[in-house]
């Protein structure tokens, strides 16, 4: 769903709170802006509210700002620190509604505060997937098996994570994330050995996490699919 920001100058959003209409239908929510124009134009070409679109929102200069997943409540980032909003840009809600659902209704809302300081710029980025991280994919898991997947990416600046969002869907078992500097010394991030897919979302770290140039993050996944 396009809808105009109505942000006539460039903000920063330092608190962020998705509301599902309705819990029941709403597997995940995340929010891009858009200064072009591509995404309005498949709405306009698509009948109805919104447009059909899997895997982003169908724009390559789309960039994603704010995410919600089951689990998830307000994401309030550090002081003076905050996500960009780039002036006059077209918010697009892209929203996954599991098959079934047609029919039902929905109103799914977000509320964001901004900064009124000089802040930080921080993103948000989805660095290991399972597009292009994976090591042994594709990412299929059989019936009635148990499967671990193992996925990399190159660290091509100094980085540094305030907070990181590990996602699997119903079937994930364990999840696992860190990181390798040039040196040999590892950076624990996240250990989840009990997922629920139904208690999810942005893990705050106390202190931002510095991870230098030339580093590798790893994730290692396991799926019970029995």
């Amino acid at each position: 769903f396009v809808v105009p920001s109505g942000v006539t100058s460039t903000e920063y959003i330092t608190k962020i709170e998705f509301i599902p209409g309705n819990r029941s239908i709403v597997h995940h929510v995340l929010l891009y802006q858009d200064q072009a124009n591509t995404c309005v134009t498949l709405d306009n070409n698509d009948p109805g509210p919104g447009y059909t679109n899997f895997g982003g929102v169908g724009s390559n200069t789309a960039t994603l700002i704010a995410g919600w997943v089951p689990g998830q409540g307000m994401y309030e980032l550090p002081a003076n620190m905050g996500i960009q909003l780039q002036a006059n840009a077209k918010l697009i809600f892209q929203v996954h509604y599991p098959g079934g659902t047609f029919g039902q209704v929905d109103s799914t809302q977000v509320r964001m505060t901004f900064s009124s300081g000089t802040v930080r710029n921080v993103s948000l980025d989805p660095i290991i997937n399972h597009y292009t991280s994976l090591t042994d994919g594709p990412l299929y898991i059989p019936a009635d098996s148990v499967k671990t997947f193992h996925g990399q990416e190159f660290v091509s600046m100094d980085a540094t994570i305030i907070s990181i969002a590990p996602h699997m869907h119903l079937i994930g078992q364990q999840i696992t994330n860190y990181a390798v500097t040039p040196i040999g010394d590892t950076i624990p991030l996240i250990q989840i050995n009990d997922w629920d897919f139904h208690w999810q979302g942005f893990y705050n770290f106390r202190q931002p996490v510095h991870v230098p140039y030339g580093s590798t993050l790893y994730a290692h996944a396991t799926y019970d699919n029995t």
